[in-house]
This record gives structure tokens, C-alpha cells and sequence, in this order.
């Protein structure tokens, strides 16, 4: 995961000149289709995924889904590649795990619901049946990965950002063609306002996907203890601008901003530095979830000089949603 660069929104010389790369890069995703597993799971499948590179908000929809569900009863396992951790086989994250071994986006999950990784997610389903702890199955990331059969389909987009110029890495943010990943997928999730006419875009390719339109809203309780602070807010995350945004929306006195890299993995001294900072300038050291997953690690005895803001997904339509995600589930 990176951060996207400037010359990803715009059809610009950099971006011509890359063309080439990204046949290739398309070339090698075709070869790499043909030899995977297409396992068939005996548990329903829903597979959250995104077509661009970088931060559209994957996780979030994951815990988000799982939680609607769960609260009909269904058991949610979730199930990611483990990106960033150094575990590639089969392994159930629980309390004595870390974000090396298995990744932040897991530990984070793992405090809501079981969750499992590995690098061939088809092994770890079939760990998953052999255990038989849950009914239904939500893959963090995947829709470009055949090697497990998803039951449905869920696309992540964050409106503000988009497809950028609609190409594929590296002279595009894209995954794939637009027009190909768009095939088969069931539910379309746009977060934020549709500034880049997503939605019609959509629409035109596959009018058989069912668009939803949500918002990130962040936990109120955080919300009033940061009111009055001044905020210096940091993070590692695919879009950090977009925490930042969500903290000047709730009208909080952000003074300072830093960003470090997608899944960065932070080290004692950085942690140091930021504290130091907040003292020399009177503030409150903010972060995302994801981010202090990874600093709890590190020095439990810095997090209290640091606030984690909660944020959680609101969609619009929920009840049509939830008719949606269920006709797969009564079908298996």
C-alpha cells in the first residue's frame, strides 16, 4: 500500500509515459488468475474489497458489515492476507499476536470478531470449516483474488478521491480496468460525496449494482473530550488527509498535522519526537485506531499521552443493505 501520487489524478505525460508498465502489470495479473485455487467455500462469502491503491475505507465497511450482521444472529469471521505482518500460514489472531506477525487491519479486527489470515486465504477457510466457529465469512480485500469463490461482492469507493484518471498502476490508481472489475460485483459502497460522479460512472458499466452512499462518523465521546485542545493529529494510514478533514469538520483546533506512510511501523523515537512536540506546543496527540493498534505495542506507557478517535461507518440506506447482504446468505 502507498500513498497515491499528484500525477494519478490527471491523464498527464507521466502518467502516458507509464502506460506501457501497466500492460504488463495487467498481463501478469491474467497469468497469475489462471493458476489460482478457485476454492469453493462451504460458508458464505462476502468479500469487501476496492479497486484503487490506497486507503478507501476497507476496514471500516468490514467492521461495519459484520456488526449489522452479527446482530442477526449471524457469526462473522473475518479474514484478511495479513498485509504487513511476517505470518504467511494459516493463524487465528488472538491477544498474543502483533501487527508484525499478522498485520495492523487484523489486530484491529480481532477485537470485534474471530479473525483469521494467511497469505493463501482458501487454507485458512479450510481451517475455518474444520473448526466450524461461524456461518458466515467477510474478506478484508480480495476482489481481485480468484483463489476463493465470494458468494457477494462489495466495492469500496471514497467519493472525494475516486478512480483518479482511470488507469491502472503504475500510471493510474486502478487495480484493473474499471470496466472489468466492475463485472461481477453486487454492491457498491461510496464514501462521501460522489464528487467524481462514481455512482453514474458505475451505472453505465453494470446497472445490476446496488449503490449505497455513507459517511464516516466519528465517536462523539472523543469528539467532546478533544473540544478546546489543541489537536496535533499524526497517522500512517492510505489517505491520512481524510482523518485530518474528519477532525476539521468537527471544528476541533487542529494546529499541526503529520503523515507518515501507508502501515508505517512506528519506532520508539518517532513516538518520542511526537510527544515532545506536544508539549513544546501545548497539545493533544490524536491518531487513528490503526495507527495506535501499533503503538500500544510499542510503549503502553506513551498511549496515555495519545487519544485514538474511533471511527465508525453510517450508511444511508441500511435496511436496504441489510436485504442485500442477506438474499446471498438465505440462498447458501
Amino acid at each position: 500500500m502507498m500513498h497515491q501520487p499528484k500525477f494519478w489524478k490527471t491523464k498527464n505525460i507521466i502518467s502516458h509515459l507509464l502506460v506501457p508498465m501497466s500492460l504488463i502489470f495487467l498481463v501478469l495479473g491474467k497469468i497469475k488468475k489462471i493458476f489460482e485455487k478457485n476454492y469453493k467455500s462451504k460458508i458464505p462469502v462476502i468479500c469487501v474489497g476496492n479497486l484503487t491503491i490506497g486507503g478507501s475505507g476497507k476496514t471500516p465497511t468490514v467492521l461495519y458489515i459484520a456488526n449489522l450482521l452479527n446482530k442477526l444472529n449471524y457469526k462473522s469471521i473475518i479474514l484478511l492476507k495479513g498485509y504487513g505482518g511476517n505470518l504467511k500460514s494459516p493463524t487465528k489472531v488472538g491477544p498474543k499476536n502483533t501487527s508484525s506477525e499478522v498485520g495492523d487491519e487484523a489486530i484491529l479486527h480481532s477485537k470485534f470478531n474471530e479473525t483469521w489470515i494467511c497469505r493463501s486465504r482458501w487454507k485458512a477457510i479450510k481451517n475455518i470449516e474444520r473448526m466450524n466457529t461461524g456461518n458466515l465469512i467477510l474478506m478484508d480485500d480480495g476482489i481481485q483474488n480468484n483463489s476463493v469463490l465470494q458468494d457477494l461482492k462489495i466495492l469500496v469507493f471514497d467519493g472525494k478521491e475516486g478512480i483518479g484518471n482511470g488507469r491502472v498502476i503504475p500510471s493510474g490508481p486502478l487495480r484493473e480496468k474499471f470496466e472489468n472489475g466492475l463485472k461481477n460485483i453486487d454492491i457498491a459502497i461510496i464514501v462521501g460525496e460522489d464528487r467524481n460522479s462514481i455512482s453514474k460512472k458505475i451505472l453505465s458499466i453494470n446497472n445490476r449494482v446496488k449503490i449505497f452512499k455513507s459517511i464516516f462518523e466519528p465517536d462523539i465521546k472523543t469528539i467532546n473530550y478533544l473540544k478546546g485542545k489543541n489537536i496535533i493529529a499524526f497517522s500512517g494510514i492510505g489517505f491520512p488527509k481524510k482523518f485530518f478533514a474528519t477532525l476539521n469538520d468537527k471544528k476541533l483546533n487542529l494546529i499541526e498535522t503529520i503523515c507518515f506512510q501507508d502501515h508505517h511501523k512506528y519506532q520508539q523515537s518517532e513516538l518520542e519526537d511526537l510527544i515532545k512536540i506536544s508539549k513544546l506546543r501545548n497539545g493533544q496527540l490524536v491518531t487513528t485506531e490503526k495507527d495506535f493498534v501499533k503503538i500500544n505495542e510499542i510503549d503502553k506507557s506513551l498511549i496515555k499521552q495519545i487519544t485514538q478517535l474511533p471511527v465508525r461507518l453510517k450508511v444511508s440506506k441500511e435496511k436496504e443493505l441489510i436485504e442485500e447482504l442477506t438474499k446471498v446468505l438465505y440462498e447458501k
